[in-house]
């Protein structure tokens, strides 16, 4: 990673540190403007002719006073023109945050005194994607308004910014892990917050989910069933389909995938549910589609597709459950998958062939 080095406003090469214990830099936190200071000013010594200057002085004036010697911004630290290192970046963020001595909050929509309380739940920082790992990752926030008066620690400011984010008090305290929270919660917490490009809803959630994704901008909303694909294969928490549609889908079938985070924003107070195993509802392909009205292969109606089923539901449940629910389901097969079986899985959603041989059985 790269810092600048706080009295002297040049970039360096900085070897991570083993532990927050051992860190020694801070980082800011802010919503981008025009004219921020990039990588490329640093290098070419235009830092001070840029708008932006004044909130990287401002925050490495303040690690200086907090005897810390360097600072990382992800204006200037970044080589935004390689994909490779941003890719890198993007990544190895979340990490970077949990490891820094202490986050600067720059609320540039924030003006100490009367009122600034107000001024604080309204502010924009708390609307923007990248920003909910910036609270969540690092030990130590402090919170300054537009001319880096101080707030207040969020350790003092708790409540409020619990009450602004829907997030729990205890996580914010770091009383509780990220990981005891579910799926379906974590992703309620983004689920007002917006991003320049689309790609960055689902990349701003990687260290949350603690996982990895190739960047590909461009993508589009592809970007976030990317996401949700990477999380389970490394998560059994079935609460990922806890979402609801935030728009009239007029009766047409949709995958077991959300849209959005925006889709989970009813999911706060969602827990964990890692029931253990998973039924799949399949019906004969055959049997649910007439070639006439399809464009699809007549190979799949001959002798051989047989094997070949439609998944029509997905639950998850307990061995008990599933024995009592199995005998009351109407479709051809029910299919017992277990969670490891389930992070292997290329096709669920409703409506896709599926090949039964993958699957075990207790009826059909």
């Amino acid at each position: 990673m790269r810092v600048l080095r706080a009295g002297t406003l040049d970039v360096i090469d900085y070897e991570e540190p083993p532990s927050q214990v051992a860190s020694d830099y801070a980082i800011l936190s802010h919503t981008w403007q025009d004219d921020e200071v990039l990588y490329e000013d640093v290098l070419s010594g235009r830092v001070a002719t840029k708008q932006g200057y004044s909130k990287i002085y401002h925050a490495c004036k303040q690690a200086l006073a907090d005897d810390l010697p360097y600072l990382w911004a992800d204006t200037c630290c970044i080589d935004k023109r390689s994909s490779a290192e941003l890719q890198e970046t993007i990544n190895s963020m979340y990490r970077w945050y949990s490891l820094a001595k202490v986050c600067y909050v720059y609320l540039a929509d924030v003006a100490a005194g009367s009122g600034w309380e107000d001024q604080l739940a309204s502010s924009r920082w708390f609307t923007r994607a990248w920003t909910l790992q910036e609270l969540l990752a690092p030990r130590d926030v402090h919170f300054f308004d537009q001319n880096w008066i101080l707030l207040g620690h969020l350790k003092d400011l708790v409540k409020q910014v619990s009450s602004i984010t829907g997030i729990d008090v205890r996580l914010l305290t770091h009383k509780r892990g990220l990981h005891t929270y579910s799926i379906a919660q974590r992703m309620s917490w983004a689920a007002k917050r917006k991003a320049t490009r689309i790609e960055d809803i689902a990349y701003s959630l990687l260290g949350i989910f603690d996982v990895n994704i190739t960047m590909l901008y461009g993508e589009g909303p592809k970007a976030f069933r990317r996401l949700q694909e990477e999380i389970m294969r490394n998560s059994t928490d079935h609460s990922l389909f806890a979402w609801q549609p935030d728009d009239n889908q007029n009766g047409h079938p949709r995958g077991v995938l959300a849209r959005s985070p925006a889709e989970y924003q009813h999911c706060g107070r969602l827990g964990p549910t890692n029931k253990p195993y998973y039924a799949l509802e399949l019906d004969h392909l055959p049997r649910l589609l007439k070639p006439r009205n399809y464009r699809i292969d007549p190979a799949l109606f001959g002798s051989h597709a047989r094997d070949v089923y439609l998944v029509r539901g997905l639950r998850a449940l307990s061995l008990e459950e599933f024995k009592d629910l199995a005998p009351r389901l109407k479709t051809a097969k029910v299919a017992l998958l277990s969670g490891d079986d389930f992070r292997t899985m290329d096709l669920l959603a409703p409506g896709q062939p599926w090949m039964t041989p993958a699957a075990k059985y207790t009826r059909g």
